[in-house]
């Protein structure tokens, strides 16, 4: 019995080659490789007009492994937005281009990025090269010009490149601007006002974060007025318009918002008589503009009256 045995560890030797009389030794289980760490997510925001353009950049951003923010620019009222987005978001790049947007607003889109973009890369896309703005780029750290057309593959590696060289430390929020709210009483169709708070977006931008809206009800006016903090109020005094409720005409509207929310009260007007900015005056306006107006002088008054330096 005992031979027995002997024989067949005999025999499993020779074929295995095992030294006679060993017997096999246990083998330890092969040890699992260590996955490699999956690749960082970058988030990018994106900026651009041209909604084909965007998608297809999107698109190669996100096969490339980028968490993409998509943002369509409307040229009013970028700054606000812009500025709401940094404070929420930190981006490890921005790309501004000016597929579907004016060349004009690349240099201010690189000037926010840089002021409150918290440390983010920029590469900007462009199909219009002008040299001296290259050249500027080239000197900031972690930015890079893409003239169109741009083969995809060096777009994101550029991309992906800049965002893995980004600072690693948390970054305090960036300084928020002040906020200024204006409310426009104008005529149904008339964009003298409109056209107003749009020029003053432009001329504040950088420097206050101006919000407004145009109204066309003296009664929605008062409505939004008592329960929003509002800066600044302006009135068209056009025939076309005429404030209702219990107001006897536009001077008299204006005086009620001045006495009740005491804040300083604008008045645009068409008419170049002398007694109307009068009464204006003396219904408490702080500033009566006739149109056309002299936008230089009208600048220097409204500086005063948003205590801008």
């Amino acid at each position: 019995m005992i031979r027995k045995y002997w024989v067949l560890e005999t025999m499993a030797a020779r074929i295995y080659k095992f030294p006679k009389g060993q017997k096999k030794a246990k083998q330890k289980p092969a040890k699992a490789e260590t996955p490699a760490p999956p690749a960082r997510r970058y988030k990018v925001l994106l900026v651009a007009g041209q909604e084909d353009a965007r998608d297809l950049l999107a698109e190669a951003l996100a096969k490339s492994g980028c968490e993409v923010t998509h943002y369509r620019l409307d040229a009013r009222y970028y700054p606000a937005l812009l500025l709401d987005l940094f404070e929420k978001n930190r981006f490890d790049v921005v790309v501004p281009t000016n597929l579907g947007i004016p060349f004009v607003y690349l240099p201010d889109l690189v000037a926010l990025t840089r002021k409150f973009g918290r440390g983010a890369g920029i590469v900007v896309v462009s199909g219009w090269v002008q040299d001296d703005f290259v050249a500027e780029l080239a000197k900031l750290p972690r930015a890079a010009f893409l003239a169109v057309p741009v083969r995809l593959e060096e777009f994101t590696a550029r991309v992906r490149e800049l965002a893995a060289a980004g600072p690693e430390a948390k970054e305090e929020k960036p300084e928020r601007l002040p906020r200024v709210l204006i409310l426009l009483a104008d005529a149904q169709g008339n964009l003298v006002a409109q056209l107003f708070l749009e020029w003053l977006a432009g001329r504040y931008r950088g420097v206050l974060d101006v919000r407004g809206t145009v109204l066309h009800s003296s009664d929605e006016l008062l409505r939004i007025a008592s329960v929003e903090p509002v800066h600044l109020f302006v009135v068209n005094f056009t025939p076309l318009w005429g404030p209702s409720g219990p107001f006897r005409g536009h001077m008299d509207f204006a005086r009620h918002l001045k006495n009740r929310f005491g804040r300083p009260v604008v008045m645009l007007s068409g008419f170049e008589d002398e007694e109307c900015k009068g009464q204006a005056i003396a219904a408490g306006v702080d500033a009566y503009f006739r149109l056309p107006m002299d936008l230089e002088k009208v600048g220097t008054a409204m500086d005063t009256l948003l205590n801008v330096k």
